[in-house]
């Protein structure tokens, strides 16, 4: 099941980072990231589409809302896409 993690971080030079680990080493998969500047300075909205692989997805949200650069995060909801894209070429 893919979900949607919609996520404010403090500008740090490891916040991403370490935000792509938790996702990493609670064993979900990063299918897609949107990295983009928020209203406020120093700092960065990041969206993420994630596929559920083991561990249950509250338990995620509560680790990523534990990093020192999370100023907020959430899930959102995100639309079933029919088939597979391939590229072209």
């Amino acid at each position: 099941m893919k979900q949607g993690l919609s996520i404010v971080l403090k500008n740090q030079p490891d916040a991403l980072v370490r935000l792509i680990g938790v996702v990493y080493r609670r064993g979900f998969s990063v299918e897609s990231l949107s990295v983009m500047p928020a209203e406020q300075p120093d700092y960065t909205c990041v969206q993420a589409i994630i596929s559920d692989c083991t561990a249950p997805s509250s338990q995620l949200l509560n680790q990523v809302r534990k990093l020192v650069p999370v100023v907020s995060a959430d899930f959102f909801p995100t639309p079933e896409v029919e088939g597979t894209h391939q590229p072209q070429g």
